[in-house]
């Protein structure tokens, strides 16, 4: 069975300049290629996303597949392969109740995971998750994963205390030079 890492995108792999879709505001954050291409020779690298954007209206389906698949191909660009990609186009609780409706992909929920996991051949136990907030570490610790926390404001003030990541740094390449000194 393969092993993966699980990616969260805004602000763990990419700048979040808040509901990103558009192409030139594609910006990786520093570390992020040099710590990929060391991942990719050991795990399938996969992102896992919420992109609320879409169902708020701020972006369109459309939007959010031109966006990915220029991503894709900048990363490729620097010999980085992304094995997949999987997102959720719902929006759960919050402000927007009426958007209220049944899904099991919005992290926390695991269902990117087990879709990944099922399609790809991946064993969750031997797999982490990268991510920058709360839903990102309880995701990837309910999907059975390790978990390495993205220091954010939202994971100083709630996540540290409440879900303990296995790991917790300010920069991507550190936490691929951790991942790969534990496997």
């Amino acid at each position: 069975m393969a092993k993966g890492i699980f990616l969260d995108r805004d602000n763990t792999i990419i700048e979040d300049l808040g509901y990103v879709y558009m192409v030139e505001d594609l910006e990786f954050l520093p570390g992020v290629i040099d710590g990929l291409r060391i991942l990719q020779n050991y795990y399938l690298l996969i992102v896992v996303t919420n992109q609320e954007g879409i169902p708020t209206g701020r972006f369109t389906e459309e939007d959010y597949f031109r966006f990915r698949y220029n991503m894709h191909l900048k990363l490729k660009e620097f010999g980085v392969k992304i094995e997949d990609e999987y997102y959720c186009p719902h929006l759960i609780g919050g402000i927007m109740k009426t958007y209220n409706i049944e899904c099991n992909c919005h992290k926390p929920n695991i269902g990117m995971f087990s879709r990944a996991a099922l399609e790809h051949n991946i064993q969750l136990s031997d797999s982490w998750m990268i991510g920058d907030k709360v839903s990102d570490i309880k995701a990837g610790k309910a999907a059975g994963c390790k978990t390495v926390g993205i220091y954010s404001r939202e994971l100083e003030s709630i996540g540290l205390k409440e879900e303990n990541p296995d790991f917790v740094t300010n920069g991507f390449l550190e936490a691929a030079n951790y991942i790969i000194s534990r496997s």
